[in-house]
Protein backbone atom coordinates (compact mmCIF):
# COMPACT_ATOMS: atom_id res chain seq x y z
CA UNK A 1 0.00 0.00 0.00
CA UNK A 2 1.32 3.53 -0.45
CA UNK A 3 2.19 5.46 2.12
CA UNK A 4 0.26 8.46 3.01
CA UNK A 5 2.62 11.30 1.76
CA UNK A 6 2.85 9.88 -1.55
CA UNK A 7 -0.62 10.36 -1.87
CA UNK A 8 -2.25 13.27 -3.90
CA UNK A 9 -4.57 15.92 -1.53
CA UNK A 10 -7.89 14.90 -3.02
CA UNK A 11 -6.96 10.93 -2.25
CA UNK A 12 -6.14 12.34 1.21
CA UNK A 13 -9.19 13.89 2.16
CA UNK A 14 -10.92 10.63 0.58
CA UNK A 15 -9.34 8.43 2.53
CA UNK A 16 -10.17 10.81 6.21
CA UNK A 17 -13.30 10.75 5.00
CA UNK A 18 -13.29 7.01 4.62
CA UNK A 19 -11.59 6.51 8.30
CA UNK A 20 -14.81 8.76 9.19
CA UNK A 21 -16.84 6.46 8.01
CA UNK A 22 -15.75 3.55 9.38
CA UNK A 23 -16.51 4.57 13.09
CA UNK A 24 -20.51 4.13 12.12
CA UNK A 25 -20.66 1.42 9.86
CA UNK A 26 -23.96 -0.66 11.23
CA UNK A 27 -25.55 2.74 12.06
CA UNK A 28 -29.66 3.56 11.57
CA UNK A 29 -28.74 6.21 8.93
CA UNK A 30 -31.19 9.40 9.49
CA UNK A 31 -32.61 11.41 6.69
CA UNK A 32 -30.24 14.05 4.99
CA UNK A 33 -28.90 17.44 6.52
CA UNK A 34 -26.77 20.26 5.14
CA UNK A 35 -23.29 20.41 6.50
CA UNK A 36 -20.31 21.99 4.89
CA UNK A 37 -17.26 19.87 4.18
CA UNK A 38 -14.74 22.20 6.24
CA UNK A 39 -17.46 21.54 9.53
CA UNK A 40 -17.12 17.63 8.31
CA UNK A 41 -13.46 18.24 8.55
CA UNK A 42 -13.07 19.62 11.48
CA UNK A 43 -15.56 18.69 13.66
CA UNK A 44 -15.39 15.56 16.52
CA UNK A 45 -18.57 13.67 16.43
CA UNK A 46 -19.36 15.18 19.81
CA UNK A 47 -19.35 18.77 17.61
CA UNK A 48 -20.93 17.31 15.43
CA UNK A 49 -23.98 16.24 17.58
CA UNK A 50 -23.70 19.30 19.81
CA UNK A 51 -24.37 21.47 16.55
CA UNK A 52 -27.27 19.02 15.22
CA UNK A 53 -29.06 19.56 18.66
CA UNK A 54 -28.50 23.23 18.34
CA UNK A 55 -30.10 23.39 15.57
CA UNK A 56 -33.27 20.96 16.93
CA UNK A 57 -32.04 17.99 14.76
CA UNK A 58 -35.22 15.73 15.73
CA UNK A 59 -32.37 12.90 15.53
CA UNK A 60 -29.44 13.91 15.96
CA UNK A 61 -27.46 10.68 16.26
CA UNK A 62 -29.11 9.28 13.17
CA UNK A 63 -28.06 12.44 11.38
CA UNK A 64 -24.40 12.29 12.54
CA UNK A 65 -24.57 8.91 11.17
CA UNK A 66 -25.86 9.83 7.71
CA UNK A 67 -23.17 12.71 7.94
CA UNK A 68 -20.40 10.50 8.47
CA UNK A 69 -21.44 7.91 6.12
CA UNK A 70 -22.82 9.83 3.56
CA UNK A 71 -22.53 13.29 2.61
CA UNK A 72 -19.18 13.58 2.06
CA UNK A 73 -20.13 11.04 -0.67
CA UNK A 74 -23.05 12.41 -2.38
CA UNK A 75 -24.57 15.78 -3.59
CA UNK A 76 -26.33 17.13 -0.93
CA UNK A 77 -30.25 16.64 -1.11
CA UNK A 78 -32.56 19.48 -2.99
CA UNK A 79 -33.80 21.88 -0.19
CA UNK A 80 -30.43 21.35 2.27
CA UNK A 81 -29.60 24.33 2.22
CA UNK A 82 -32.60 26.18 2.75
CA UNK A 83 -33.14 23.72 5.61
CA UNK A 84 -29.92 24.77 7.38
CA UNK A 85 -30.71 28.46 6.74
CA UNK A 86 -33.90 28.17 8.42
CA UNK A 87 -32.45 26.21 11.24
CA UNK A 88 -29.64 28.51 11.66
CA UNK A 89 -31.70 31.58 12.23
CA UNK A 90 -33.90 30.26 14.45
CA UNK A 91 -30.56 28.91 15.97
CA UNK A 92 -29.44 32.98 15.57
CA UNK A 93 -32.89 34.35 17.45
CA UNK A 94 -32.91 32.32 20.20
CA UNK A 95 -29.32 32.85 21.04
CA UNK A 96 -29.68 36.89 20.90
CA UNK A 97 -33.57 36.16 22.77
CA UNK A 98 -30.80 34.52 25.53
CA UNK A 99 -28.39 37.61 25.94
CA UNK A 100 -25.46 36.54 23.33
CA UNK A 101 -25.78 39.16 20.50
CA UNK A 102 -22.81 39.03 18.63
CA UNK A 103 -22.79 35.04 18.73
CA UNK A 104 -26.35 35.84 17.04
CA UNK A 105 -25.31 37.68 14.51
CA UNK A 106 -22.43 35.37 13.40
CA UNK A 107 -25.22 32.30 13.80
CA UNK A 108 -27.41 34.78 11.16
CA UNK A 109 -23.96 35.08 8.87
CA UNK A 110 -23.63 31.69 8.79
CA UNK A 111 -27.23 31.37 8.03
CA UNK A 112 -26.58 33.39 5.00
CA UNK A 113 -23.44 32.58 3.83
CA UNK A 114 -23.69 28.75 4.25
CA UNK A 115 -27.34 28.01 3.73
CA UNK A 116 -28.59 30.80 1.32
CA UNK A 117 -25.84 32.05 -0.79
CA UNK A 118 -24.62 29.13 -2.20
CA UNK A 119 -28.19 28.64 -3.74
CA UNK A 120 -28.50 32.53 -4.62
CA UNK A 121 -27.56 32.09 -8.80
CA UNK A 122 -30.21 29.09 -8.93
CA UNK A 123 -32.50 30.85 -6.83
CA UNK A 124 -32.28 34.46 -8.58
CA UNK A 125 -32.35 32.74 -11.90
CA UNK A 126 -36.29 31.59 -10.89
CA UNK A 127 -37.32 34.72 -8.73
CA UNK A 128 -34.74 37.84 -8.87
CA UNK A 129 -36.93 40.02 -6.92
CA UNK A 130 -37.70 37.60 -4.37
CA UNK A 131 -34.28 36.52 -4.01
CA UNK A 132 -33.23 40.23 -3.34
CA UNK A 133 -36.26 40.12 -0.71
CA UNK A 134 -34.91 37.38 1.16
CA UNK A 135 -31.30 39.15 1.34
CA UNK A 136 -32.47 42.59 2.33
CA UNK A 137 -34.61 40.62 5.37
CA UNK A 138 -31.11 38.95 5.95
CA UNK A 139 -29.75 42.50 6.03
CA UNK A 140 -32.62 43.72 8.61
CA UNK A 141 -32.81 40.61 10.60
CA UNK A 142 -29.06 41.50 11.65
CA UNK A 143 -29.54 45.34 11.73
CA UNK A 144 -31.90 44.82 14.25
CA UNK A 145 -29.43 42.82 16.39
CA UNK A 146 -26.50 45.45 16.32
CA UNK A 147 -29.13 48.13 17.77
CA UNK A 148 -30.11 46.09 20.31
CA UNK A 149 -33.99 45.46 19.24
CA UNK A 150 -35.80 44.22 21.82
CA UNK A 151 -35.95 39.86 21.31
CA UNK A 152 -39.47 40.80 20.70
CA UNK A 153 -38.71 42.64 17.80
CA UNK A 154 -35.64 40.33 16.17
CA UNK A 155 -37.95 36.89 16.77
CA UNK A 156 -40.54 38.64 14.09
CA UNK A 157 -38.08 39.55 11.59
CA UNK A 158 -36.61 35.75 11.87
CA UNK A 159 -40.58 34.60 11.65
CA UNK A 160 -41.13 36.54 8.52
CA UNK A 161 -37.38 35.65 7.27
CA UNK A 162 -38.40 32.42 7.75
CA UNK A 163 -41.50 32.37 6.13
CA UNK A 164 -39.80 33.18 2.84
CA UNK A 165 -37.06 30.94 3.10
CA UNK A 166 -40.08 28.28 3.29
CA UNK A 167 -41.84 29.57 0.41
CA UNK A 168 -38.55 29.18 -1.72
CA UNK A 169 -39.79 25.52 -2.23
CA UNK A 170 -42.80 26.56 -3.39
CA UNK A 171 -41.86 29.32 -6.24
CA UNK A 172 -42.79 28.60 -9.82
CA UNK A 173 -41.01 26.55 -12.43
CA UNK A 174 -37.17 28.37 -13.52
CA UNK A 175 -37.01 30.85 -16.01
CA UNK A 176 -36.57 29.78 -19.90
CA UNK A 177 -32.98 28.30 -19.70
CA UNK A 178 -32.03 30.23 -22.71
CA UNK A 179 -33.32 33.46 -21.65
CA UNK A 180 -31.89 33.57 -17.98
CA UNK A 181 -28.22 32.57 -19.27
CA UNK A 182 -28.48 34.82 -21.76
CA UNK A 183 -29.27 37.64 -19.01
CA UNK A 184 -26.81 36.97 -16.70
CA UNK A 185 -24.27 36.70 -19.27
CA UNK A 186 -25.02 40.29 -20.52
CA UNK A 187 -25.39 41.57 -17.08
CA UNK A 188 -22.45 40.27 -15.72
CA UNK A 189 -20.45 41.03 -18.94
CA UNK A 190 -21.42 44.30 -19.67
CA UNK A 191 -19.77 46.22 -17.43
CA UNK A 192 -16.02 44.53 -18.15
CA UNK A 193 -16.62 45.11 -21.82
CA UNK A 194 -17.33 48.85 -21.50
CA UNK A 195 -14.75 49.34 -19.36
CA UNK A 196 -11.94 47.41 -21.83
CA UNK A 197 -14.00 49.21 -24.97
CA UNK A 198 -13.09 52.86 -23.17
CA UNK A 199 -9.69 51.98 -22.64
CA UNK A 200 -9.20 50.61 -26.51
CA UNK A 201 -10.77 53.49 -27.95
CA UNK A 202 -8.66 55.79 -25.87
CA UNK A 203 -5.32 54.40 -26.40
CA UNK A 204 -6.08 54.57 -30.36
CA UNK A 205 -7.76 58.90 -30.07
CA UNK A 206 -4.36 59.20 -28.61
CA UNK A 207 -2.46 57.62 -31.38
CA UNK A 208 -1.65 55.08 -29.42
CA UNK A 209 -3.25 51.94 -30.89
CA UNK A 210 0.46 49.99 -30.71
CA UNK A 211 -0.34 49.70 -27.08
CA UNK A 212 -4.21 47.94 -27.54
CA UNK A 213 -1.64 44.42 -26.53
CA UNK A 214 -1.69 45.46 -23.29
CA UNK A 215 -5.36 45.97 -22.54
CA UNK A 216 -6.18 42.89 -24.95
CA UNK A 217 -3.82 40.88 -22.37
CA UNK A 218 -5.19 41.79 -19.72
CA UNK A 219 -8.49 41.18 -20.29
CA UNK A 220 -7.61 37.33 -21.60
CA UNK A 221 -5.89 36.70 -18.88
CA UNK A 222 -8.28 37.24 -16.70
CA UNK A 223 -10.59 34.64 -18.18
CA UNK A 224 -8.52 31.42 -17.19
CA UNK A 225 -7.30 33.12 -13.94
CA UNK A 226 -11.41 33.31 -13.04
CA UNK A 227 -11.70 29.95 -13.89
CA UNK A 228 -8.94 28.76 -11.89
CA UNK A 229 -9.92 31.08 -8.48
CA UNK A 230 -13.33 29.69 -8.90
CA UNK A 231 -12.29 26.10 -9.28
CA UNK A 232 -9.69 26.74 -6.08
CA UNK A 233 -12.42 28.45 -4.11
CA UNK A 234 -15.44 25.71 -5.24
CA UNK A 235 -12.58 22.69 -3.94
CA UNK A 236 -10.85 24.57 -1.18
CA UNK A 237 -12.33 23.06 2.11
CA UNK A 238 -10.35 25.11 4.63
CA UNK A 239 -11.90 28.48 3.28
CA UNK A 240 -14.88 29.49 4.85
CA UNK A 241 -17.82 31.00 2.77
CA UNK A 242 -17.15 34.58 4.50
CA UNK A 243 -13.42 34.39 3.07
CA UNK A 244 -14.94 33.71 0.04
CA UNK A 245 -16.67 36.54 -0.15
CA UNK A 246 -13.81 39.14 1.55
CA UNK A 247 -11.65 37.38 -2.02
CA UNK A 248 -14.20 39.03 -3.91
CA UNK A 249 -14.91 42.18 -2.34
CA UNK A 250 -11.30 42.67 -2.21
CA UNK A 251 -11.05 42.46 -6.14
CA UNK A 252 -14.16 44.89 -6.61
CA UNK A 253 -12.78 47.26 -4.06
CA UNK A 254 -9.14 47.28 -6.12
CA UNK A 255 -10.88 47.41 -9.27
CA UNK A 256 -12.93 50.50 -8.17
CA UNK A 257 -9.64 52.03 -6.63
CA UNK A 258 -7.83 51.77 -10.22
CA UNK A 259 -10.81 53.06 -11.84
CA UNK A 260 -10.82 56.38 -9.73
CA UNK A 261 -7.25 57.00 -10.52
CA UNK A 262 -8.19 56.60 -14.21
CA UNK A 263 -11.39 58.91 -14.05
CA UNK A 264 -8.98 61.71 -12.32
CA UNK A 265 -6.85 61.17 -14.89
CA UNK A 266 -9.82 61.09 -17.64
CA UNK A 267 -11.10 63.97 -16.33
CA UNK A 268 -8.35 66.42 -16.31
CA UNK A 269 -8.01 66.28 -20.17
CA UNK A 270 -11.72 67.50 -20.91
CA UNK A 271 -9.80 70.96 -21.18
CA UNK A 272 -7.76 70.07 -23.88
CA UNK A 273 -10.77 69.93 -26.76
CA UNK A 274 -8.54 72.95 -29.02
CA UNK A 275 -5.11 71.42 -28.58
CA UNK A 276 -5.20 67.98 -29.70
CA UNK A 277 -1.40 67.90 -30.83
CA UNK A 278 -0.18 68.96 -27.70
CA UNK A 279 -2.04 66.63 -25.86
CA UNK A 280 -0.73 64.54 -28.61
CA UNK A 281 2.92 65.11 -27.70
CA UNK A 282 2.06 65.08 -23.54
CA UNK A 283 0.21 61.77 -24.17
CA UNK A 284 2.84 59.59 -26.21
CA UNK A 285 5.78 60.55 -23.46
CA UNK A 286 3.60 60.10 -20.60
CA UNK A 287 1.89 57.08 -21.63
CA UNK A 288 5.41 54.89 -20.32
CA UNK A 289 5.44 50.85 -19.68
CA UNK A 290 4.29 51.13 -16.22
CA UNK A 291 1.21 53.43 -17.06
CA UNK A 292 0.36 50.43 -19.60
CA UNK A 293 0.65 47.82 -16.91
CA UNK A 294 -1.93 49.81 -15.03
CA UNK A 295 -4.30 49.92 -17.55
CA UNK A 296 -3.53 46.47 -18.32
CA UNK A 297 -4.11 45.49 -14.61
CA UNK A 298 -7.48 47.39 -14.91
CA UNK A 299 -8.61 45.54 -17.83
CA UNK A 300 -7.36 42.18 -16.34
CA UNK A 301 -9.49 43.40 -12.65
CA UNK A 302 -12.64 44.13 -14.74
CA UNK A 303 -12.69 41.05 -16.59
CA UNK A 304 -11.77 38.53 -13.24
CA UNK A 305 -14.20 40.05 -11.12
CA UNK A 306 -16.94 38.89 -13.94
CA UNK A 307 -15.39 35.46 -14.58
CA UNK A 308 -15.79 33.63 -11.29
CA UNK A 309 -18.92 35.09 -10.95
CA UNK A 310 -20.69 33.87 -14.14
CA UNK A 311 -19.20 30.61 -13.99
CA UNK A 312 -20.83 29.85 -10.63
CA UNK A 313 -24.21 31.04 -12.05
CA UNK A 314 -23.65 28.97 -15.18
CA UNK A 315 -23.28 26.10 -12.77
CA UNK A 316 -26.17 26.81 -11.43
CA UNK A 317 -28.39 26.92 -13.84
CA UNK A 318 -27.05 23.71 -15.60
CA UNK A 319 -28.13 22.11 -12.50
CA UNK A 320 -31.51 23.73 -12.41
CA UNK A 321 -31.96 22.98 -16.04
CA UNK A 322 -30.27 19.49 -16.50
CA UNK A 323 -32.95 18.33 -19.67
CA UNK A 324 -32.34 21.56 -21.41
CA UNK A 325 -28.64 22.61 -20.82
CA UNK A 326 -28.18 23.11 -24.76
CA UNK A 327 -30.41 26.28 -23.99
CA UNK A 328 -27.65 27.17 -21.38
CA UNK A 329 -25.07 27.07 -23.14
CA UNK A 330 -27.35 28.79 -26.40
CA UNK A 331 -28.70 31.44 -24.44
CA UNK A 332 -24.54 32.06 -22.51
CA UNK A 333 -23.62 32.08 -26.46
CA UNK A 334 -26.26 35.03 -27.06
CA UNK A 335 -25.13 36.87 -24.39
CA UNK A 336 -21.91 36.79 -25.21
CA UNK A 337 -22.03 38.02 -28.68
CA UNK A 338 -24.62 40.81 -26.91
CA UNK A 339 -21.76 42.00 -24.95
CA UNK A 340 -19.38 42.24 -27.78
CA UNK A 341 -21.88 43.85 -30.22
CA UNK A 342 -22.48 46.75 -27.65
CA UNK A 343 -18.44 46.81 -27.22
CA UNK A 344 -18.24 47.62 -30.50
CA UNK A 345 -21.10 49.88 -30.78
CA UNK A 346 -19.83 51.58 -28.52
CA UNK A 347 -16.09 51.81 -29.52
CA UNK A 348 -16.73 53.34 -33.26
CA UNK A 349 -19.51 55.77 -31.67
CA UNK A 350 -16.89 57.22 -29.43
CA UNK A 351 -13.94 57.16 -31.82
CA UNK A 352 -16.56 59.88 -33.58
CA UNK A 353 -16.40 62.23 -30.40
CA UNK A 354 -14.34 65.07 -30.87
CA UNK A 355 -11.31 65.07 -28.38
CA UNK A 356 -13.52 66.81 -25.46
CA UNK A 357 -16.58 65.19 -25.07
CA UNK A 358 -14.52 61.94 -25.91
CA UNK A 359 -12.86 62.54 -22.34
CA UNK A 360 -15.86 63.81 -20.82
CA UNK A 361 -17.53 60.67 -21.69
CA UNK A 362 -15.18 58.34 -20.47
CA UNK A 363 -14.41 59.94 -17.39
CA UNK A 364 -18.27 59.54 -16.64
CA UNK A 365 -18.61 55.60 -17.60
CA UNK A 366 -15.35 54.89 -15.60
CA UNK A 367 -16.36 57.14 -12.55
CA UNK A 368 -20.23 55.33 -12.63
CA UNK A 369 -18.10 51.93 -12.69
CA UNK A 370 -15.91 52.71 -9.74
CA UNK A 371 -19.31 53.40 -7.88
CA UNK A 372 -20.74 50.76 -8.77
CA UNK A 373 -17.61 47.97 -7.74
CA UNK A 374 -16.84 50.10 -4.17
CA UNK A 375 -20.97 49.61 -3.67
CA UNK A 376 -20.78 46.10 -4.83
CA UNK A 377 -17.69 45.30 -2.51
CA UNK A 378 -18.66 47.35 0.82
CA UNK A 379 -22.11 45.32 0.32
CA UNK A 380 -20.11 41.66 0.22
CA UNK A 381 -17.78 42.84 2.88
CA UNK A 382 -21.48 43.51 5.05
CA UNK A 383 -22.69 40.50 4.38
CA UNK A 384 -19.93 38.60 5.38
CA UNK A 385 -20.06 39.96 8.51
CA UNK A 386 -16.49 42.07 8.20
CA UNK A 387 -18.57 45.30 8.37
CA UNK A 388 -21.76 46.53 10.41
CA UNK A 389 -25.03 46.77 8.36
CA UNK A 390 -26.57 49.50 8.58
CA UNK A 391 -29.82 49.15 6.11
CA UNK A 392 -31.62 52.31 4.60
CA UNK A 393 -34.52 53.01 2.76
CA UNK A 394 -33.17 53.88 -0.46
CA UNK A 395 -34.11 52.17 -3.92
CA UNK A 396 -31.44 48.70 -4.88
CA UNK A 397 -29.97 48.37 -8.11
CA UNK A 398 -27.59 45.83 -8.16
CA UNK A 399 -26.73 45.64 -11.69
CA UNK A 400 -25.19 49.20 -10.86
CA UNK A 401 -23.94 48.19 -7.10
CA UNK A 402 -26.58 50.59 -5.14
CA UNK A 403 -27.71 48.56 -2.56
CA UNK A 404 -29.71 50.02 0.88
CA UNK A 405 -26.95 49.97 3.15
CA UNK A 406 -25.89 53.57 4.57
CA UNK A 407 -21.96 52.46 4.65
CA UNK A 408 -22.28 51.23 0.91
CA UNK A 409 -24.21 54.44 -0.31
CA UNK A 410 -21.27 56.90 2.01
CA UNK A 411 -18.79 55.19 -0.14
CA UNK A 412 -20.25 55.48 -3.69
CA UNK A 413 -21.31 59.39 -2.59
CA UNK A 414 -18.20 60.14 -1.76
CA UNK A 415 -16.85 59.21 -4.76
CA UNK A 416 -19.07 60.75 -6.85
CA UNK A 417 -18.76 64.00 -5.22
CA UNK A 418 -14.73 63.92 -5.23
CA UNK A 419 -15.17 63.20 -9.17
CA UNK A 420 -18.04 66.12 -9.52
CA UNK A 421 -15.10 68.27 -7.65
CA UNK A 422 -12.19 67.60 -10.09
CA UNK A 423 -14.36 67.54 -12.74
CA UNK A 424 -15.83 71.62 -12.07
CA UNK A 425 -11.91 72.90 -10.91
CA UNK A 426 -10.86 71.24 -14.24
CA UNK A 427 -13.66 73.32 -16.07
CA UNK A 428 -12.99 76.30 -14.26
CA UNK A 429 -8.94 75.69 -14.78
CA UNK A 430 -9.83 75.58 -19.17
CA UNK A 431 -10.05 79.54 -19.31
CA UNK A 432 -6.46 80.31 -18.05
CA UNK A 433 -4.94 77.00 -19.92
CA UNK A 434 -6.47 78.16 -23.01
CA UNK A 435 -5.18 81.46 -22.80
CA UNK A 436 -1.47 80.19 -21.88
CA UNK A 437 -1.34 77.99 -24.76
CA UNK A 438 -2.79 80.02 -27.25
CA UNK A 439 0.56 82.48 -25.81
Amino acid sequence: MASFETLSPEDRWNLAFFVFRLGHEGDSVGPPVAMTLGSMALLTDHEVLEALRAERNPAPRTALAWVRREAAFTEPPAGAGIERARALVRRAVETYAAGHAVEGDRLAIDAYLQGFEPLEPRLRARDAAGTREIESAFHGLRAAMASGETAHGVRTRGQALDRRLAGLGETGRPAVPFAAAFLIYLREGIEAALLVGALLAGLRRLGRPDAARYIHAGWVGALPAGVATWWVLDRAIALGADQRELVESGVALLAAAVLFSVSFWMISKVESRHWMAYLRDQLERGLSRRSLYVLSGLAFLAVYREAAETILFTQALLLESEAQRSQVWAGALAGVLAVLATALVMNRTVRRLPLGPFFAFSSLLLCGLAVSFAGSGIYGLVAAGYLRPRPVPFPEIPWMGIHPDLTALAVQLAIVLVIAAAGLATLLRRPATEGRIAS
